[in-house]
This record gives C-alpha cells, structure tokens and sequence, in this order.
C-alpha cells in the first residue's frame, strides 16, 4: 500500500531494513526520508518529524505473567508506571518506553529475552507483542508455563512518519493513503 502509494505520485522508494532505532534515528538527522510505521509519540520525541495522519495498522501489545493476577486489571497507564512493578519491553516500541518508570523496566531486544528475564524472576511481568505471543505458544512448550494476563492490554496505531523536509509530501500522502485504504477494504 505505501509502495503503490508513492508510485501514484511518482515518487520512488528504495527500502532498507534497519534496526527500528537507528531507522527513526536517521530519519531525524535527515539521512533517510521516512521510517514505515511509528506511533506519532516520535515526533514529540524527534521534533523534525512529521506523520502522515492515517493509521496503517493497530499493534497490540499483550501483558504476560508468571502467575494469575487475583485482583482486576486497571487501564496500562496506570498500572504500568507503578514502581512497584518491573516490567520488560521490547525495545524498539517508543510508546511503551515512555509509559514505564524508567528504574523498574527493562527494555529487550527479543522476545525470548523477555521471556527469560520473567521465567528468572527479573521482572514480575513482560510486554510481548501480540503476533510474538501467538509465535512462541506455537513453538515454545515452556511458554504454557506461563500467564496472558489481558491480551491486547495496550495498543496503538502505527503511522508513516518523515523528515519534516518532506511536510508537503506528507499531506499528499495522507490522501492516497485514505483512498488505497479504501480500497482495500472494498
């Protein structure tokens, strides 16, 4: 959909796959145009970037336990930044970062990682994306020893984010965005 979006204003894309933290970081020293998909927290965070106003997809990020929880579930902004609890995060994921007391979170750099971190006790609980969630029930037997407290407990949409020399550029986006949306749902 972004590639057949820019070809529309023919523009052309060369792609390259990076580290999702150097990508933003580049993107903001301007030394590439744009980073696919970012909840718009990066441009609070780097403030030459801009987004292109329409979500491309909706994350969802499902909150994993050692054990039951007893008591109900108060909403993640809440319960999150509590410094009684520690908590492992991807990484890459900005949104979450910025949700969590930076003394009782640890940010990973897979989710196995995390995984580890919680079966050792370093953490009482794990942030796992939902797609990685859903892949180590498939392939890890030791992840059944383990509890999804709420799946889809956060979530948020992803958007294209870009230098802000390309402001113009972002608006035309944002309406053959819209219309190839559209039509991906006709």
């Amino acid at each position: 959909m972004i590639a057949s979006s820019y070809k529309e204003l023919n523009r052309s894309i060369e792609w390259h796959i990076l580290p999702v933290n150097r990508c933003i970081s580049m993107v903001s020293e301007g030394r590439l145009d744009a980073d696919i998909g970012r909840h718009t927290i990066v441009t609070e965070i780097y403030p030459n970037l801009v987004s292109v106003p329409v979500p491309l997809y909706t994350m969802e990020i499902d909150l994993i336990s050692r054990k039951r929880l007893n008591t109900p579930l108060p909403a993640a902004e809440k319960f999150l930044i509590d410094d009684d609890r520690r908590v492992a995060y991807p990484e890459f994921i900005l949104y979450i970062r910025n949700m969590l007391s930076p003394e009782r979170s640890i940010a990973a750099k897979s989710a196995e990682q995390m995984v580890s971190l919680l079966k050792k006790g370093r953490v009482d609980f794990i942030l796992l994306p939902s797609i990685e969630t859903r892949r180590l029930q498939e392939t890890d037997k030791s992840f059944s020893e383990l509890h999804i407290v709420r799946q889809g407990y956060v979530k948020f949409q992803g958007y294209h984010i870009l230098h802000q020399r390309h402001e113009r550029l972002a608006v035309q986006l944002e309406e053959t965005f819209r219309r190839n949306i559209g039509n991906l749902q006709d």
